[in-house]
Order: C-alpha cells, then structure tokens, then sequence
C-alpha cells in the first residue's frame, strides 16, 4: 500500500479530544487511495473560540448555525425556540424571536430551521413543519425585526406539477428575488418519484416563473406497523439512500450533485448546465447483514417502533449495493467546494476541497461527531458537544500551505 501521508498531507493541531495527530494518521490510512488525484497544498487547522458556552447563556440543544457578513455566529436553539447571536470574538450579543405565532416569533425552531444572509439582511425560516410556510427578516446591521416574507405562494395552486409541494429554504439573490426549493419529500418503490423543484419568487412571495431546475427527492422504505390493533405506514430514509444537494454561490452559480458519484453540476441563474466536476471515487460497499446486526444492537431509530428500521430492511425488494460518495456540500466565501465524501471508517469523513474551476486543492479527515457547518473568512465551524451532552459551536482557523 502507497504511503498515504504522501499523497494527502494533513495537520490537525489543537483538537478537541484526547486523539493525537498520530492516531488520526493512523485512521487516513485506511483510506482507500486508488485513483487519488495528485495534491499541491496542505492544510493546517487550529482551534480558536468556543460560541455557547459563557456566563451570559444556557444553551439549549443546537439546530442550525450561520455566519454572517460581520462574521457573527447565529445558533438556533430547539429548547428555547430562539436565535443566539454572537460576535465574532465570541461574546454574547443578543437572542431573536420567541414562541409564538406572530411577526418574529417561532412556532418551532428545529433541524428544518435554515439561516441565510445577505448584504442587507438575515432570513431565518419558522419550521413546524416539514415546509415552512414564513421567513422572519432582521437587519444586517442593527439585528432589528424588518418583515415576514411569505414563502409559501397564493398562486401555488395555480401550477400543477408543484400539487403537494411545499417550501423549504429560501436563497437570497442579488436582484432582490430569491430561489425557493419545493420539495415533495416521497420517493420509494411504492409511490414513485417525488422532485425538489426550484423556483424564483419576489418579496410577497409571488412565483416569478416556471421551476428553473430540478432534482430528484430523498427515497424512503414504507413499512406496515401494528400497534394497539391500529395499522400506520411508517416512513424512513436511511443514511445509505441517495439524497441531493444543493450549494448556490456570490457569483450567482449554482452547483447541484446526487451523493450517489462524485459528480457535480454546475449551472447558470436559469438553471442551465454550464459543465461538470467529475473525480474517480470508489464507494464503499454496502454490507446488509452487517448494518442490520449493528442496528439490532443499537436499537437503531427505536421511535419508529421497537426493530422496526430492522425489519424493513429485511422486507425491502431492493437495496443499494454501494454507500453514497458524498455526504455533504458545502461553499466558502471564495467559492471554493468543500465536500464530504464516505469511506470505509465510519468515525471520520474524507473531506475535498475543490476550485470552482473543478481542481482539487487537498483533502483532509474530520471526526463525524464534530460536523462541520459553515466554512466562511479563513474559518471552519462545527457543531460539538461535551462529556455531559451540552452542545456548542466551535471556530477553527485554516490556512492551506505548500506541500512539504
């Protein structure tokens, strides 16, 4: 086997766990390296500040982190349905929002709550419910409440193919319109395909045009649970299925890929094919016997019913016989790629870091229980949690150098 330090040089310096940076070698070289593209630079990561954990908040459990412009940290917590922000150096400024039903308040904050920004603004996403139906708007420079922006259109019935479709984020566009996601979250072998379709849509929440784009849902298996004498279909996507994503860019590109291959799109405003990033990977084989054994032990997602994620795998017509490529897509204020790729040790991912042009630039490892959520201004933010379960946002610093 060829020397991986060679071909993937990495520094982690500073980590939060007892690991060593001789451990985390030793877990890259298990990486499969076939077909690995020559690297130019390495990149060097430090620790700097902790958000969340001070004298001037409690922190609640975290579903959604964003940086903004000024380089502030917004973590939105399920517990308190509120938004903490904080500013760059890591001091407490303010919360927005509250429970409730009115203009800046949040019937829920939860993992479908998204947070994005603009030059002018920050929009955040009141999601109860799969689809969010509003969008509170704060401005940039103060965090005062501007508006609601109505994401959920009065002249949706009017096009047919959007029937049972709903919002689920908003991106802001530099015209002042913004691209809305319509996603009816179905696609399994019982119901057929359901889409993500997006949409351009102008401040009252009008739909400007026809989808620009679409791609295809998340896939499901269904199974026929009894319990109290009552049948209900249970639905669930397991973290082997297939999914798409979505990265738009400052440039107004926008880079689509299915986690399947190592295959972006790279479109135009219009949603037009401009060209395609390929990279050789070799996915991971999907071991059944094994994942229903350790599902079995885990009691994996329980809340569907005692083994009942277990029994639909046993009951499933068909199975993928690989794991997804790619995890994740992420894109920096550069606009560079940052991808996370699935390799053979379930604790870490392989991430890419790739040019908008499709080069790679290096690849390094990250622990899977310290996702990474935003890549902004030299910087790297995840979400961690410590020995008692108290979560918190953590900034790292990053710098790429010359290969050695």
């Amino acid at each position: 086997m060829p020397k991986l330090i060679a071909l993937i040089p990495i520094f982690l310096l500073l980590l939060t766990d007892t690991k060593s940076i001789s451990s985390y070698l030793s877990i890259v070289e298990k990486i499969n390296t076939e077909n690995v593209l020559p690297i130019d630079l390495q990149i060097k990561i430090e620790k700097d500040r902790i958000f969340g954990i001070n004298d001037n908040v409690l922190m609640g459990t975290i579903r959604s982190i964003h940086v903004d412009q000024k380089n502030r940290v917004f973590i939105g917590d399920s517990d308190q349905t509120k938004i903490h922000v904080f500013e760059p150096n890591g001091k407490y400024v303010t919360s927005l929002g509250r429970k409730g039903r009115g203009p800046g308040d949040y019937s829920a904050i939860s993992w479908r709550t998204t947070i994005t920004s603009d030059s002018e603004f920050i929009y955040i996403t009141d999601s109860s419910f799969f689809n969010p139906r509003r969008a509170n708007v704060y401005a940039l420079d103060d965090l005062s409440f501007s508006h609601v922006l109505k994401l959920y259109s009065d002249d949706l019935d009017e096009y047919e193919l959007l029937r049972g479709y709903g919002p689920t984020t908003l991106y802001p566009e530099k015209d002042g319109t913004f691209l809305v996601p319509y996603s009816k979250t179905i696609k399994n072998v019982s119901t057929g395909t359901g889409y993500i379709f997006y949409l351009k849509q102008d401040i009252q929440g009008n739909i400007l045009s026809e989808p620009i784009y679409k791609q295809e849902g998340v896939s499901y298996l269904i199974e026929l649970v009894t319990k109290n004498k009552m049948s209900m279909e249970v639905m669930h996507t397991f973290p082997f299925h297939g999914s798409s994503l979505f990265t738009p860019s400052s440039e107004g590109i926008y880079y689509s890929a299915r986690t399947e291959e190592f295959k972006i799109d790279v479109l135009d405003k219009q949603g037009k094919l401009i060209r395609t990033i390929e990279h050789p990977f070799d996915n991971k084989a999907l071991d059944v016997k094994a994942l229903i054994k350790r599902y079995e032990q885990t009691n994996y997602m329980s809340q569907l019913g005692e083994g009942v994620a277990v029994e639909m795998l046993r009951n499933a017509e068909s199975l993928p016989t690989e794991w997804p490529a790619l995890k994740s897509m992420q894109i920096d204020n550069e606009n560079r790629l940052w991808i996370s790729t699935i390799v053979g040790d379930t604790s870490i991912y392989e991430w890419w870091v790739i040019e908008s042009s499709g080069k790679l630039i290096t690849k390094f490892i990250w622990p899977r229980n310290k996702p990474i959520q935003q890549i902004r201004n030299g910087c790297i933010y995840t979400k961690e949690r410590d020995e008692t379960g108290a979560e918190y946002v953590v900034k790292y610093r990053f710098e790429f150098k010359e290969k050695q």
